[in-house]
């Protein structure tokens, strides 16, 4: 892949995905068995991931935007189809 930079998805969950914030809310510390399995992946595909956190702390639904809109996806599912994120790290 050549450096090419992957926007990571991430949500809290249990010992399987913890993270740290700097003082702008930005995700500088990743732990935990997905961010394990990241970190291997990119080294192994010469990529780089930049974490960011869900932005409504969901892991993703399909439901009405707002009021009886559109049925669309929220949560990270959201993001990843919305292309806010290249790459989804989560599990339940």
């Amino acid at each position: 892949m050549h450096g090419v930079e992957l926007t990571t998805g991430l949500l809290r969950y249990l010992s399987i995905t913890k993270y740290g914030k700097d003082s702008l809310g930005r995700i500088v510390e990743t732990t935990g068995m997905f961010p394990e399995i990241l970190r291997c992946l990119a080294q192994l595909l010469n990529f780089t991931a930049v974490p960011v956190e869900s932005e409504d702390g969901k892991w993703g639904s399909l439901g009405h935007g707002s009021g009886q809109g559109p049925i669309v996806w929220n949560g990270l599912v959201g993001m990843l189809v919305k292309g806010k994120v290249d790459i989804v790290t989560a599990g339940k």
